[in-house]
């Protein structure tokens, strides 16, 4: 969603690259904005993170209030809001992402740094690609995603990749990395069929994420598992899920409710109930960040202070006046996502509540430098709640030294994804694959 402001000025000033650099634990790192308008006079924006090697990130709003201009990057849970300065040339801000500050002053440049103009150059596979478009009509919205199964004439055991929080995009583009491209094109060559698409309002597909509840999510899942029983080079009879953060309780939730779902891969998926990941993950960053323990515990106990105004109180007029009270007035404009249906709905859901229905094999993978979903405790809840409902097809593991991306990480930080050259650990790979031929027998 783009959102512009109506003056020549904004329209005139802000087109451009903006490069600056944030000081992170003493070392610069750059940041670059790419700020234009289409035909229509609407903004659009991408940023660059040339020292993570990143490139291309969507910035999925742009606020233009002159002499004010603010950024959002949900894929990244980053944004930027500064003021232009009367030179025209520079603008003073500050960037937030993970609940950290940084100064930030960009200044308009012609070309970044170390970006070199690169041709697109598709590759060749040893598979057939498809691109569907799906219509969800119980909500009126269009899934559209890619496709990729072996070009033999077989039908093949199918996997449906569930995307974590945020607008993704069927790659699940993040700092550079896609790992849903990776996975798709290592199983596919494995002999499965495997479909990625895009979340609501992302590319091809509509509808509004911000608005949607993880049951809404999940009737996107449960129509592309009916779409996909059509198709001639499907085994309908072994259509499965593979969920990543987020989307393992979207996969969840499929599973419990569709009984023709015939396996389930959690990456990273929580087991407790999401009010208590977030305040883990308050707990994991302000560890990281070299906090007392008094200050750990302080941010914990404010995190779940603003989590239970959200989930006990239903009135958003009412919770907003009460969130005012106890959040800063600099996150004042987080107020309104904080009371978005989509985030209620994460903070409240208890996994346990449907996977205690879930009775079809389950593989729950995380990595032991996960910070963002702790590995321990959630893999100890989501089997003891799947042996409490009865079933005796699943296993656990946490896997040593792998982020929340299973990347082979060094402390597990958000802002270490973007530095390492490695998109999934090639072990992980193997993992699935494995489990996924024990199950489907090919």
């Amino acid at each position: 969603m783009l959102i512009f402001g109506t003056s020549l000025f904004a329209q005139d000033v802000f087109n451009g690259i903006w490069q600056g650099k944030l000081a992170i634990s003493g070392q610069g790192l750059r940041i670059v904005f790419h700020i234009s308008q289409d035909e229509n006079g609407s903004f659009k924006a991408t940023m660059d993170s040339p020292d993570q090697g990143a490139r291309g990130i969507a910035v999925d709003e742009v606020i233009i209030n002159e002499p004010e201009l603010e950024l959002k990057l949900t894929s990244i849970g980053g944004a930027f809001k500064g003021t232009l300065k009367e030179d025209g040339q520079t603008i003073d801000g500050t960037w937030t992402q993970s609940g950290y500050s940084f100064p930030l002053c960009l200044s308009i440049n012609g070309s970044p740094e170390n970006a070199p103009q690169k041709k697109k150059i598709k590759a060749v596979v040893p598979y057939s690609e498809k691109e569907l478009s799906i219509l969800n009509e119980p909500q009126g919205n269009t899934i559209a995603g890619t496709l990729t199964f072996p070009k033999d004439k077989k039908r093949h055991p199918a996997l449906i990749l569930i995307s974590g929080s945020g607008a993704q995009d069927r790659d699940e583009t993040i700092l550079g990395h896609k790992p849903f491209l990776v996975l798709a094109d290592y199983l596919t060559r494995k002999g499965f069929a495997v479909f990625r698409y895009d979340d609501r309002g992302v590319n091809g597909s509509s509808g509004k994420l911000a608005t949607s509840t993880l049951e809404d999510l999940s009737t996107d899942v449960l129509t592309i598992v009916q779409y996909l029983k059509k198709l001639d080079m499907i085994d309908t009879g072994k259509i499965g899920l593979l969920g990543h953060s987020e989307g393992g309780l979207v996969a969840s939730l499929s599973a419990a409710e569709d009984k023709n779902i015939t396996f389930v891969v959690l990456m990273a998926s929580p087991g407790i109930v999401g009010s208590e990941v977030i305040c883990d993950q308050v707990g994991a960053l302000s560890k990281l960040a070299g906090l007392s323990p008094e200050l750990v515990q302080k941010n914990i106990t404010e995190q779940r202070k603003i989590l239970d105004i959200v989930k006990q109180e239903k009135n958003d007029t009412i919770a907003a006046k009460k969130l005012e009270e106890v959040v800063p007035p600099a996150k004042h404009a987080q107020i309104k996502i904080l009371l978005s249906a989509k985030y209620r709905s994460l903070i409240s859901f208890d996994p346990a509540s449907v996977l205690i229905n879930v009775d079809c094999p389950v593989l729950a993978l995380n990595g032991s430098k996960d910070i963002q979903v702790e590995a321990k405790k959630n893999l100890d809840a989501i089997a003891a709640v799947l042996q409490k409902g009865g079933n005796t097809d699943f296993q656990t593991k946490e896997i040593a030294g792998v982020n929340h991306l299973f990347q082979t990480a060094q402390t597990g930080a958000v802002s270490e994804y973007g530095t390492i050259k490695e998109t999934l650990k090639p072990a992980v790979l193997e993992i699935i694959n494995e489990w996924l031929k024990q199950k489907t027998g090919i």
